[in-house]
């Protein structure tokens, strides 16, 4: 196990109709999208917590690594 995950969540609009919104409904959608990121984030942590010896109940076999190696070869490329 790495300890790593990449969960991309894109919200994606042309940016001349965004700017073309009044900066309070720009507001309002910035920020409920951002919570819905914070939630997900919050989701991801609590699955941490039960998903890997679910996984090993049925049957799956993990091999742990060194998560700080992995992240230094992540650093060395740009990815952490």
């Amino acid at each position: 196990m790495t300890n790593h995950m990449w969960d991309g969540l894109l919200n994606l609009m042309n940016g001349k109709d965004w700017r073309a919104l009044p900066a309070d409904l720009r507001a309002v959608l910035n920020n409920n999208m951002n919570g819905a990121v914070s939630k997900t984030s919050a989701d991801l942590v609590e699955l941490n917590k039960t998903v890997a010896d679910d996984l090993k109940k049925n049957g799956m076999v993990f091999n742990d690594t060194d998560p700080n190696e992995f992240r230094g070869t992540l650093s060395k490329i740009g990815y952490h």
